[in-house]
Parts: structure tokens; sequence; C-alpha cells
């Protein structure tokens, strides 16, 4: 029998979110080996969760390529439904296992973000909390029916009890511990003495896991309504949240941990243009203008004096100067000799009546005098 379309949907969904995941695996365990750091716990909980979420995504795969999810349970064949409930029962206990080292990786990575010794404590008992969660989930498993084997063959004598409470209750408990993990950090993000841009950036990236609360709260309203009697059509829905679920935590617990390698593909793709340092800048812009003023000096001949820096008062042979301070930053000067005519024509330019702005810095030069241009006084008496 062929993919149903609800069955094909489930597939494409799995393999992405756990490509997704893995890719986020990768590039984590990379972000390690740019910093040099070893391997924390946190890691190896990650990569745990990793192999029981593709564990899980497996043994819902195969009853969709074996015809039985999402067909109407009259329409499967009977040996498929019978290989299919043996996978399914593992899937529960694999979901369960992948989604508590989800939340102890993240729970170990807030020890080392955040290492005060009550938080600290805090997560290590949301630790203890997540691994009891799991053991509610083997129990709810396996302990619903009677006798154990009817779980996966429905053939031999047997009966199930509140199995929809069950997994109801299992279910707003997960719900519960993924909401109190993701606020956790909250408060202390709110302490840290940063901008509120950045505070607010650190707040929305630890905040990501609500969409895994989102996630376990549509999980919660498909049990509500999941039809036993149907089981391998109703199953399709929920198994999407069952796959996501575990592979959206890793990608969540990946991604604060990402930082250095995001910074190295961004230079790799987007390298930038050298600039020069600024002690090196300003060391060159004054050697531009010693040979600037060197050459005036040579070709002038008149004043005998020297501009070194502008933007300081230095002793030169002509005499001394006075210092003045400029706050817009000179960039490049070049220092030369004006007769009156230069600086009568320089005066008729900026009383012009063009719309454009024009800034001219112009430094004449006896004595050691500045002058500016565009001052109203008399162009003999500024030569003398």
């Amino acid at each position: 029998m062929a993919l149903s379309s609800t069955g094909l949907r489930f597939t494409i969904i799995a393999f992405v979110s756990n490509a997704l995941a893995f890719t986020c695996l990768i590039l984590r365990f990379w972000s390690r080996y740019i910093q040099g750091t070893r391997i924390a716990f946190s890691d190896y909980m990650a990569a745990v969760a990793m192999v029981f979420s593709a564990a899980t995504a497996a043994t819902f795969i195969a009853p969709s390529f074996m015809g039985v999810l999402g067909f109407h349970l009259n329409e499967v064949d009977d040996r498929m439904l019978d290989i299919s409930l043996q996978l399914f029962v593992p899937g529960q206990v694999l979901w369960a296992v992948a989604n508590s080292c989800v939340k102890c990786s993240i729970l170990s990575l807030y020890t080392r973000l955040f290492p005060r010794k009550q938080f600290c404590r805090i997560c290590y008992a949301m630790m203890v909390l997540a691994w009891a969660y799991f053991v509610i989930v083997m129990v709810a498993t396996f302990a619903l029916c009677h006798p154990i084997q009817y779980n996966w063959n429905k053939k031999i004598p047997g009966s199930c009890h509140g199995e929809v409470h069950a997994y109801l209750s299992t279910g707003i408990t997960n719900l519960v511990i993924d909401a109190f993990i993701v606020t956790l950090p909250i408060p202390t993000l709110l302490g840290l003495r940063m901008s509120l841009s950045k505070k607010l950036g650190l707040i929305a990236m630890f905040s990501l896991g609500s969409v895994i609360c989102i996630i376990s709260l549509l999980r919660i309203i498909w049990i509500n309504s999941w039809d036993l009697n149907d089981l391998t059509y109703t199953l399709a829905d929920g198994s999407n949240y069952s796959i996501l679920e575990p592979a959206l935590g890793i990608v969540n617990c990946c991604l604060p941990t990402l930082k250095p390698v995001i910074k190295k593909i961004a230079r790799t793709c987007f390298p930038k243009r050298r600039q020069q340092p600024p002690n090196q800048a300003r060391r060159q812009l004054n050697e531009n203008k010693k040979v600037s003023d060197s050459e005036s000096g040579a070709g002038g001949g008149g004043g005998g004096g020297s501009i070194v820096n502008p933007r300081r008062g230095e002793q030169t042979d002509g005499g001394s100067r006075a210092t003045w301070d400029d706050d817009i930053r000179i960039t490049n000067i070049s220092a030369a000799t004006h007769s009156a005519e230069d600086l009568a024509t320089a005066t008729d330019l900026e009383a012009g009546g063009n719309n454009a702005i024009t800034v001219t810095r112009t430094w004449a030069v006896n004595d050691g005098r500045p002058l500016y241009i565009g001052r109203e006084v008399d162009a003999e008496q500024q030569v003398q």
C-alpha cells in the first residue's frame, strides 16, 4: 500500500526536523572546537537526545511506508498492523528518553552560564524531575494494559484502561516542566548589566523554548480527541507533534552555543576590508602633512613658517603658533601660502548664491599665525 497524504506529510516533517537538529548539533561541536573547550555534559546529552530523536522518528516512519499510518483501521493489513503496534510501544519510550535528554542538556547549560549556587540547585532538581517524568511515561506505557503483551498484540485476550487520561496526565506534566525550564533564566537575564537591546535579544533567544511549549500544548489537545477505535488514522496528526518536540528541543538547546561558529562563517562568507589602526592612520596623516609643508616651503619662498599639525601649537622656524581646537576631524590638509588676491576670491565664493554648502579650510602661514578664509579683514593687514 502506498503512502497516505498524512503519512507523506509526517515523513517530510520527520526528515526535515531531524536534519535541522543534526545540523545544529554538528555546529555545536564545531563551536566547541573553535573555542578550544572540552566537551561538556550538556553536549553529551544533546548528542544522546539526537540519537533517540532519530530512533523515535524511525519507529513512526516505518508504519507510514508499510501503509498503516494515516489509513483507517479497516483498510490496514493485519500483519502490517501487528508490526506497527510493536513499533508504537518502544516509540513512546524513545520519545520520552529524547525529551528527558533535551531537558537535561538545557539545564546543564544553564548551570554553566549562570553558576550561582541557588540557581544550580534548582537546575539539578529539575533534572531529577525530568527523569522522574520518564519513569512515569514508562509506567503509563506498560502498566495500562493487561497482560503487557496486549499493548502490541491485540489478538490475545486482554484489555486496557484509562489510556487517554494517562497520556493527558503525562502530556500536561511535560508541558509544565517545559514552561518552567523556559522561564527559569528570565529573572537572571533581566538582572544583567547591559543595554536593553542586548538584554531583550538574550531573552528572545532563551525564550525560543516557548515553541516547544506550544507543540506540547497542541499534543495535549490532540490526545484529548484521540480515537483509540481508529488508532492508525488518528495517530498521524499526533505523530507530527511527537517528532517535532524532541527535534526542535535539540535545536533550542544548541542555539545558545553557536555564536563562535556563526562568527566564523560570517567572516568567511563576508570578509571585511582591513582598516588601518587609528594610531597608524594618524602617523600617516602627520607624515603627509610634513611632506606637504616641506614642498610648500621649498617652492613658495614666503613666510618661512610651516604647519606640522594644525590641531596643536608647536615651535617652528618662523615663530610660535597659537593653539586652537577643531571639532571636525581633519582627514587631509594641504598647507600653502596664499596671496591677498586668493583670499578675496575665496571670500567671494563663500558669499555666492549656490544652494550647495561648501566648506573650505585653508591656512595662510605668516609668522605662524593662522588665517581663516572669509574673515572681513583687509588683506594688506593680514599680510602685515
